[in-house]
């Protein structure tokens, strides 16, 4: 919906215009208004709107009825109406119908517990003038991000970390996340890739006052225990899911790609609007296995849905990776993140503002197959699959273990060691000291977690859902391949499995419970019988494959450039990188498919390094 900033400083106030050009670098998220207030001493909010709700009358910063108490919101609170009523009993006045105005006046009667009142995907700052104190949040999945810095009597608090670059000039790696991110894939849960900028993670509160910044849970979906007062199906739930993020003055679009998550997303959208568009993205020379279209247009014609294809050529994945990279502020290792940046280029083309789709529905329902493993061993049914496209990705095809987190945890989770064996893979194309300290690999996937919540869990594959959903759903899925590359075109993405009834509702579920006959998310398919097409229904998982853009022949010049281009890498090992390239290309698809993450990764480190203007990584890696 929007693009946060703001600053306390402990003594002089930032230069406005810094602030304004500073809030100008995250235009796309908002470009339908603009936002700064200071209160002269010490604080600053700014906002860059994108306009959904009350596009009229909605600007922000909100106030409360004095202007005591001033907020700035990204993302929907979905029980807005409710909960106005309730204010206006209780005499709050309202100067506008957006849903962000709730959460003043919440907080004036509820304190830093107004979070506990809310309902949806969102973040937001808050000053109290009269107290002095800052307070912010973020939703329970993650679904909209903030980060935030402390640097020279400045505090800043921020949607992306480029605002904050901007305004302190410090631009370094975070070493410890970096090494993380090339041992496995992702960074530590607080952590960003810049240094000195934290993340907040999501479920998290955090209060800034004279007593200093402190950040705590308010709420994580393991905790949460009880089902809604009345009874509902699961379809009945993911009905009054859709329905809560269609209200609005907008028309409202969604991704499909022909599974059963984004379909029963796509035929309950359609159900509650008419005239319903949908988009799928395809690549160029796809095989026909691979090809999601032909999925999706069997749900679109049953649908009545007008189906959008957005056809992605290889060269335009790598072609497109430096617009993604900046935007989304993350690594990719495959062709996803760019994809993804062009599918939501289309959809904002087709005058879209929202999108919703089925994220989410894996984590909830224990869809993928490397919780499979974790279930029912590596030889289950149906991860054939995720092996022929994500070996030692996503799908472990060793039986090698972190003996330091057996140890913690009591196994190792089939994806932690999944990306060992693509941390083995990196340590052989970096320059230095990474290659020995990559053998110790387990600990960083663990940094930041509570292994007493962990260990609470009962059951192994409930741990593994756990750290998947707090590393992989949030750090990449929702963030970088999610908020990064709708927002760069100006698109709020909507995620209904994540709503809060349906995560309650899948709780109650045991992990072998999802399965019938091999086939997973077994509640969701009979949930949408007779809404969706028998063979969708019965449909195994596929993943979403793109071919090994690295080792194509379209692309070799691209490539051969962007190796060329690491020759003074401090990082990467070019003769290295090259030496494989050229093995590779003559080698197995899938062999191919196993190495062109380790490329993707080398050119989009490449990529933050440059375009954020970094400098090199501290070469002491331990």
């Amino acid at each position: 919906m929007c693009g946060l900033l703001g600053v306390v400083s402990k003594n002089t106030l930032h230069d406005r215009q810094e602030i304004s050009a500073a809030l100008d670098l995250m235009i796309e998220r908002g470009p339908d208004g603009k936002g700064i207030w200071s209160d002269h001493k010490q604080v600053t909010l700014a906002h860059r709107r994108l306009a959904i709700v009350d596009q009229d009358n909605g600007h922000q910063p909100i106030f409360n009825e004095n202007k005591n108490i001033v907020a700035i919101v990204n993302g929907e609170f979905y029980n807005h109406e409710k909960i106005r009523k309730k204010l206006c009993k209780k005499g709050h006045r309202f100067h506008s119908q957006s849903d962000s105005e709730i959460i003043v006046h919440l907080y004036e009667e509820y304190g830093e517990e107004c979070v506990q009142h809310l309902d949806g995907e969102f973040t937001f700052i808050l000053w109290d003038r009269d107290k002095e104190l800052l307070l912010a949040a973020r939703d329970p999945f993650g679904v909209k991000p903030l980060v935030f810095s402390e640097h020279e009597g400045h505090f800043y608090f921020a949607s992306k970390a480029k605002a904050i670059l901007a305004l302190t000039g410090y631009r370094k790696w975070n070493t410890f996340a970096l090494l993380s991110s090339l041992r496995h894939q992702y960074a530590p849960p607080t952590m960003s890739l810049f240094d000195g900028i934290e993340v907040l993670p999501p479920g998290h509160l955090l209060t800034l006052s004279k007593g200093g910044l402190k950040t705590r849970f308010y709420t994580d979906f393991i905790d949460q225990d009880s089902l809604p007062k009345e009874t509902f199906s699961l379809r009945e739930l993911l009905e009054k899911a859709v329905k809560k993020r269609t209200q609005g003055d907008q028309k409202i679009t969604c991704t499909l790609s022909g599974g059963i998550d984004s379909s029963a997303i796509a035929a309950l959208l359609s159900k509650q609007q008419e005239n319903t568009e949908a988009f799928c993205l395809i690549f160029d020379g796809q095989e026909d296995a691979d090809r999601e279209d032909i999925h999706a247009q069997r749900v679109a014609d049953f649908l009545d849905v007008d189906l959008h294809l957005v056809e992605i050529s290889p060269r335009g994945v790598l072609e497109n990776l430096a617009p993604a990279i900046y935007h989304s502020e993350g690594l990719c290792i495959n062709g996803h993140l760019s994809a993804k940046f062009l599918l939501s280029k289309a959809i904002h083309r087709a005058g879209y503002k929202v999108a919703l789709s089925g994220e989410g529905a894996d984590e909830l329902f224990f869809g993928y197959p490397h919780l499979r493993q974790d279930i029912f061993g590596s030889t289950a049914k149906a991860i054939y699959d995720f092996d022929r496209v994500s070996s030692g990705v996503m799908v472990a095809q060793s039986t090698d273990f972190y003996p330091e987190i057996t140890e913690r945890i009591g196994f190792t989770p089939a994806f932690f060691r999944a990306k060992r064996e693509l941390g083995k893979r990196c340590a052989q194309l970096l320059h230095w000291g990474p290659q020995e300290s990559m053998e110790n690999q387990g600990l960083s996937l663990l940094h930041g977690f509570s292994i007493e919540k962990i260990n609470a869990l009962p059951i192994p594959v409930e741990k593994s859902r756990y750290l998947w959903t707090k590393l992989t759903l949030e750090k990449y899925i929702l963030t970088t391949l999610g908020d990064g590359t709708e927002m760069a075109h100006s698109v709020e993405g909507r995620t209904p499995f994540l709503d809060k009834d349906i995560v309650l509702f899948s709780k109650q579920l045991s992990p072998k419970e999802c399965f019938r006959e091999g086939l997973e998310k077994i509640h969701l398919r009979d949930a949408m019988k007779g809404m969706l097409p028998e063979q969708t229904l019965v449909r195994h998982k596929q993943p979403f494959v793109g071919p090994p853009i690295s080792f194509l022949d379209s692309t070799a010049s691209l490539v051969q450039d962007r190796i060329e281009a690491l020759r003074e890498s401090p990082l990467w090992d070019r003769d290295a990188l090259n030496k494989i390239w050229k093995m590779k290309r003559l080698d197995t698809q899938k062999e191919q498919r196993k190495w062109d993450p380790l490329f993707l990764l080398a050119f989009s480190t490449q990529e933050i390094q440059s375009q954020f203007s970094l400098e090199a990584p501290d070469q002491e890696w331990q």
